[in-house]
């Protein structure tokens, strides 16, 4: 504690205040993620039909590559605690996967020689990024879950406790691979500490046969080697990402996409270069931080990656910085670093901060921490910009309907979780990692207004089509003869094929 004015400062107290309340800030999402739906309507489907879909049964565009659904365990899941305690129960499991991968972190920090109170800083830094992390309810939740765990168990391994670790890892690939095909970051990570080991005692041969193992793991799924033949396939020949979150950073920024965490993210990195400059030279640490920013700046959604990695390295940095502040350093290149670190870590303060101040200021519009939003309109202050069809889809039911309808992709996992099986869409959430760059350039066209647009209209024809009012795609298909609207409102238009 430090002595002010005659009293004891709980720092540590204070810390965790600060922690604990920026993480549940962070965490505050209720508004419902496109791809829950189409997690809903994928797990049903394996629940009745006690099986694993060969294709997407929910869509009728053809889908000539072979469809490897990495995320069937948490499809599954998330249906069953739908099923039994709704969305609420989907909350609760989201806010307990957060928290428990916000204590993974403050471990792992732990485990590196942080103090509590650097540790409790890291967290509260990176605890804006808890929200897109942790979106209700998908697979991606766990991917960052097993990052973290992946990040102490490799800790772990230069401890006493190393023989547990190298054992738990090949068990947590195994996890990993069966719920998300992000498992490859695994692997970089891995593989940086077993370079950088190399510059070190005791050789790192027990964490290259655990790395064997962990690869050998990845095997054991129903997909086999199609579990990473269509990794790379993705990798190299997925069409461009035009929601934003493949794009490289700056394309992102352009185009506006999740700039309230991608500013944050750039304001952490001033900071993390100065401390793992000047304050600790650790090579894994610099290694580990340097290629996950190099993926954040390639792909805007891997800023998570960088930002976890960040909370686990850069306390034990903090401290070391606090040791020379309190010594004031002698000399000009000694203040200079010292004032430039000081207001490095300023910035990211004010500027995370700042957008959880912002965030906290709409927490009353988002509802309970438990609650869920499937809006009409966009909520302000989610992470979530979606809005849904809720009225055309209402009157699709009411209508009776049934037949193919081409809509907007992330409407398709809500009309198929809605009314599959009378109606299948063209399109779902999936697009970007089902379809051939054809079939994924035709739907552009049709949906965005631009030349050939009516391509995809020729080569799968819907007999009801359900766009954006007053999108480029509702103006076409209102000037097209052989089409008339059967509903309106702010959001959406609904079209019907005429008979002849």
């Amino acid at each position: 504690m430090t002595v002010l004015a005659g009293r004891k400062i709980p720092w540590n107290s204070l810390g965790a205040a600060i922690a604990v309340s920026a993480l549940v800030v962070g965490l505050w999402e209720t508004v419902v993620e496109p791809d829950l739906f189409s997690y809903l309507a994928l797990g049903r489907w394996i629940f009745h039909n006690e099986a694993l879909p060969h294709g997407n049964p929910f869509t009728y565009a053809a889908t000539p590559r072979p469809w490897v659904n990495h995320t069937w365990p948490i499809n599954l899941l998330a249906y069953l605690v739908h099923r039994s305690f709704g969305f609420g129960g989907l909350a609760v499991y989201r806010w307990a996967l957060g928290l428990f991968t916000a204590a993974i972190l403050y471990i792992a920090a732990r485990r590196r020689g942080a103090s509590h109170l650097a540790a409790l800083s890291g967290l509260a830094l990176s605890a804006l990024f808890f929200a897109p992390a942790f979106p209700l309810f998908l697979a991606r939740n766990f991917e960052y879950c097993f990052f973290a765990a992946n990040l102490l168990l490799l800790e772990e391994t230069r401890t006493e406790r190393k023989r547990t670790a190298l054992v738990l890892l090949p068990l947590l690939y195994l996890l990993w691979a069966n719920c998300h095909m992000s498992v490859p970051a695994g692997f970089i990570v891995m593989g940086l500490y077993a370079a950088c080991g190399l510059f070190s005692r005791p050789r790192p041969h027990g964490l290259l046969a655990a790395g064997a193992l962990c690869f050998a793991a990845t095997f054991v799924t129903p997909f086999g080697f199609k579990l990473w033949e269509n990794f790379f396939v993705s990798l190299f020949s997925n069409p461009q990402d035009y929601g934003g979150e493949w794009l490289p950073i700056n394309r992102a920024i352009e185009i506006g996409f999740d700039t309230d965490y991608i500013y944050p993210f750039l304001a952490l990195l001033p900071l993390a270069a100065l401390l793992f400059i000047f304050y600790r030279r650790d090579i894994t640490a610099r290694a580990v931080l340097a290629v996950t920013a190099i993926l954040a700046f390639s792909y805007a959604r891997q800023v998570l990656l960088f930002v976890f990695a960040f909370a686990v390295y850069a306390p034990k940095a903090l401290d070391e910085f606090g040791a020379a502040f309190a010594r004031r350093p002698a000399g000009r290149r000694g203040r200079l670093v010292r004032a430039a670190t000081t207001l490095a870590l300023l910035l990211a303060a004010a500027v995370s901060g700042g957008e959880l101040a912002r965030k906290a200021a709409t927490l009353p519009e988002a509802g309970q921490p438990f609650a869920h939003i499937v809006p009409a309109r966009p909520v302000p202050g989610s992470t979530c910009h979606m809005a849904y069809p809720i009225g055309a889809v209402s009157r699709m039911k009411a209508l009776g309907i049934s037949g193919d309808v081409l809509t907007y992709s992330l409407w398709g996992g809500y009309v198929s979780w809605e009314m599959y099986p009378r109606v299948k869409s063209a399109v779902d959430g999936r697009i970007f990692e089902e379809e051939t760059r054809d079939v994924f350039d035709d739907y552009v066209r049709f949906y965005y207004g631009l030349r050939g647009w009516r391509r995809f209209l020729e080569r799968f024809p819907p007999d009801y089509i359900l766009v954006h009012a007053g999108s480029l795609a509702d103006l076409n298909v209102a000037g097209l003869r052989s089409w008339r609207e059967i509903y309106r409102d702010e959001l959406s238009a609904l079209y019907e094929k005429k008979n002849g």
